[in-house]
């Protein structure tokens, strides 16, 4: 386990997506139909019930299809619009992937003030959206999840009030 100003923090909690490594914005993209069949056993435990085609209610012939998920804790229809069938399928899913793990999110969290973290951040936090009349500062005790920087892959540090759905 990686250690942050003297704690051990833990790795994220949920159902094991391991075979589906992480990677840095700019590799290679696997191919539509690669996705496709590499989602299939995630579908389930996510909670999607279906996958259907709706590019029949517009005229204009965009292939357009929806993934559903009834128990959704946000929106439960996620649509992909796409110039072939299947690259629209994994669209949808993909974004009712994403909004899956924004719902699940569970993490060991520590517990620290901004000025403890500030060599392994990659922004500021102090430019992130904040409720009217916030207190923070950098000396303010947050709780903090591991994240990792899209563009770059660093990992980082993301205030969990930022990032957990249910947490509004």
């Amino acid at each position: 386990m990686p250690e942050v100003c003297g704690l051990v923090v833990g790795e994220v909690v949920g159902p094991d997506w391991s075979y589906w490594p992480a990677r840095v914005l700019g590799d290679g993209d696997p191919s539509r139909e690669q996705t496709w069949l590499a989602v299939q056993p995630v579908l389930e435990p996510a909670g999607i019930t279906r996958v259907a085609d709706v590019t029949f209610l517009d005229d204009l012939g965009i292939p357009t299809v929806q993934a559903v998920r009834p128990a959704s804790l946000t929106l439960s229809v996620s649509q992909g619009k796409a110039a072939t069938y299947r690259a629209a399928q994994v669209s949808a899913v993909m974004e009712s992937l994403e909004t899956w793990h924004a719902e699940n999110l569970t993490a060991e969290l520590l517990s620290t003030a901004t000025t403890d973290l500030e060599s392994d951040l990659t922004y500021d936090p102090a430019h992130l959206r904040r409720p009217a009349g916030s207190l923070y500062h950098r000396g303010t005790k947050l709780d903090w999840r591991k994240a990792t920087t899209l563009l770059t892959g660093r990992r980082t540090w993301a205030p969990w009030s930022a990032v957990a759905v249910t947490d509004t």
